[in-house]
C-alpha cells in the first residue's frame, strides 16, 4: 500500500484510556517540584538525535512512497478543485475563491473530516483514492471516524505559534481528573483549529522518549511512577504551557501529540472535546475566533467572526 492510514478511535471504551495518556496505575503522585532545576534545557540529547535520525529516515521513506511531502495535483478536473476549495472554505470558515493560497494549506493537510461531505474519491490521486473510499462508506455507518490521517509531518512548533490541532472527549476525564492538571490533543494542519502552543518544550519521540529526557535533566522526577505525571510536573515546575511529542503512545497509533497544562485544563474536570476558556482560532491564517459547540469532538462549528 503507498501510504499508510489510521483512522481515528470514533468511541472511547470505559476500559480504555484517552487520547495519550498512560493507563491508570497505583502509583501515587510525588512533591517534586522543589527538587526541580532552573535551567530548561530545549535541545535534543545525543540519544534524542539518535531517535530524530531514525524518525526522519521513516519519514523520508514514507515520503519517497507516496511521491514527496506535498499532496499537489490532488484534483485532477476544474471540477475537483472547486469540490476541494469548497471542503476547505467550510473547514476555515471563510470564503477562499480570491485567496489561492488555500491550495498551499490542502497540499500540506494532514487530516480530512467526513462531517463537510463535499470530497470525493476522484478529488484525491490514485494511491490514496482507496483509503479515503474505504473511509468515507465506514463513516455511514454509527460510531464511524469522525476523520482520517494521511501524509503526517510530524512538525514541532516553536514557542507563541499557532498549531492546528485535534481532540475528542474524554470518558474517565482530563484536566484534573488526569495527571494532575493536562488536557491532551492531536496536531494535524488541516483540523482547522488553532490552539497557542505558548511556552513549550518538544521531543523527536514518544511519551516514554520524552520522559527520559526530562528525568535526565532533572533525576527527581525518577520518584514519580506514572509517566503522564512526570510530564505535568516537569512543565508545571519549567512554567511550560505545552509539551509536545512527534509521537503518542503506541494505543493511540502513534500520532503527533500536544499535552495542554494551563487554563482550565489546571483547574477543572474535563470529560468534553471542547474546553472552556480555552483561547482557539479558525481561519485560513487562524485569523477568525473558533467558537466550539460541544458534540464530542472539538471543532469551531459556531464560528464566522474574524478575530482581531
Amino acid at each position: 500500500m503507498a501510504v499508510t492510514f489510521m483512522l481515528a478511535a470514533a468511541v472511547v471504551e470505559a476500559n480504555q484510556c484517552s487520547s495519550g495518556r498512560e493507563c491508570p496505575s497505583s502509583n501515587k503522585p510525588q512533591n517534586v517540584v522543589s527538587l526541580l532545576q532552573t535551567k530548561l534545557q530545549m535541545d535534543v540529547p545525543e540519544e534524542g538525535s539518535r531517535l530524530a535520525s531514525k524518525s526522519t529516515a521513516h519519514r523520508e521513506h514514507q515520503n519517497h512512497q507516496t511521491g514527496g511531502n506535498s499532496l499537489d495535483g490532488l484534483w485532477s478536473s476544474k471540477s475537483s478543485e472547486e469540490l476541494i476549495r469548497s471542503y476547505m472554505s467550510a473547514l476555515y470558515h471563510e470564503e477562499l475563491e480570491n485567496k489561492p493560497e488555500w491550495r498551499d494549506k490542502w497540499n500540506e493537510t494532514e487530516m480530512v473530516y467526513k462531517k463537510f461531505g463535499h470530497l470525493q474519491g476522484g478529488d484525491f490521486p490514485h494511491s490514496l483514492r482507496e483509503e479515503w473510499t474505504q473511509f468515507a462508506a465506514g463513516s455511514r455507518k454509527a460510531f464511524a471516524p469522525e476523520y482520517m490521517t494521511m501524509n503526517l509531518k510530524r512538525r514541532l512548533a516553536p514557542s507563541n505559534t499557532w498549531v492546528e490541532v485535534i481532540r475528542r472527549w474524554s470518558f474517565t476525564g482530563e484536566g484534573t481528573s488526569w495527571a494532575h492538571g493536562s488536557c491532551w490533543f492531536y496536531q494535524f494542519t488541516g483540523s482547522g483549529i488553532f490552539l497557542n502552543v505558548g511556552r513549550t518544550a518538544t521531543f523527536d519521540g514518544n511519551n516514554s522518549f520524552a520522559v527520559k529526557e526530562m528525568q535526565k535533566e532533572v533525576p527527581a522526577l525518577h520518584k514519580i511512577g506514572n509517566e503522564d505525571e512526570v510530564l505535568t510536573a516537569y512543565a508545571h515546575a519549567k512554567g511550560l504551557d505545552t509539551v509536545q511529542t512527534a509521537y503518542s503512545k503506541n494505543w493511540d497509533g502513534n500520532m503527533p501529540e500536544l499535552i495542554y497544562f494551563g487554563g482550565s485544563c489546571r483547574t477543572m474536570s474535563i470529560k468534553t472535546g471542547c474546553i472552556p476558556g480555552l483561547e482557539m482560532r479558525t481561519g485560513l491564517h487562524g485569523n477568525q475566533l473558533c467558537i466550539c459547540q460541544e458534540h464530542g469532538l472539538l471543532n469551531c462549528d459556531g464560528s464566522s467572526v474574524a478575530a482581531p
